[in-house]
């Protein structure tokens, strides 16, 4: 019998591309078998045992670990290639080869090769002292803008009309620029988990349609870090508000930069 198992790994930095092994999944003839940096017999991860001068965001993490134990789990791995065909993120599944040994068990086979792949050492640091999400992606907007030479007003409020016929009222923006036309700028989403990001992602599309109903601007920005989410909460996050605004992807730098140059020149 033979089992073949993938490399999963973490690059922290899409620019100097060095990455570090994060975990494994091994696909077997009894079933699919994951393991990772962190994780306890339950399954869960801990953050205690995170290397986190290499992972630097707990939650991040725990979010992807989450998405390649379902994609394992149900059978639905192929997705993870696909998603990766699209979309160049923090975190990558590897093939990495067939076992054609007979081991005493995959379980066995599967910690003999995280023994020998997956780097384990344990921090010093506390998972409490990260940075939340949402500062994160602000940090990174935040050199964005200063890299593109585009200073905003921060901190916004601007005339909103939630019907047709509705009064007028005031929504938050967190930037806006003004270049012959007033571009209203905010984070796609504050959290990482898909749920929260879904509802991230709904809050601010309802007051960038009630913000172009009052015709406040007809120019939107939204911001969102591919790094900071898995697969599922990056679709739920982008679907409703590609529609509506221009998405601009921070984990690339030179290219929001870029993004965000064409957008303001015009």
């Amino acid at each position: 019998m033979t089992a073949k198992w993938y490399l999963i790994r973490h690059v922290p930095d899409l620019r100097r591309r060095e990455p570090h092994n994060v975990g494994l999944v091994l696909q077997t003839p009894e079933g699919w078998l994951t393991k990772f940096v962190g994780q306890t017999d339950d399954g869960t991860i801990d953050g205690r045992h995170l290397p986190h001068k290499q992972i630097s965001n707990t939650e991040v993490y725990k979010s992807w670990v989450s998405y390649y134990q379902r994609k394992a789990s149900d059978h639905s791995w192929c997705d993870v290639a696909t998603m990766q065909r699209r979309r160049t993120g923090n975190y990558v599944a590897e093939e990495g080869g067939e076992l054609l040994d007979d081991p005493p068990s995959w379980q066995d086979a599967l910690d003999r090769l995280f023994a020998e792949l997956v780097a384990t050492e344990v921090p010093n640091a506390s998972p409490d002292r990260q940075e939340k999400p949402a500062d994160v992606l602000l940090t990174r907007v935040q050199a964005v803008l200063e890299a593109a030479r585009i200073v905003p007003e921060r901190r916004v409020k601007v005339a909103a009309r939630f019907a047709p016929n509705g009064h007028i009222s005031e929504v938050p923006f967190r930037f806006k620029y003004v270049n012959g036309q007033a571009h209203l700028m905010d984070l796609g989403h504050e959290h990482v988990k898909p749920e929260q990001a879904a509802a991230d992602a709904r809050e601010l599309r309802s007051r960038v349609e009630a913000a172009r109903l009052a015709g406040s601007a007809q120019s939107f920005v939204t911001f969102y870090d591919s790094s900071l989410l898995d697969q599922d909460a990056l679709e739920d996050v982008l679907l409703p508000l590609e529609e509506i605004s221009y998405a601009v992807d921070v984990n690339s730098r030179p290219a929001a930069v870029r993004a965000m140059r064409e957008l303001t020149e015009h």
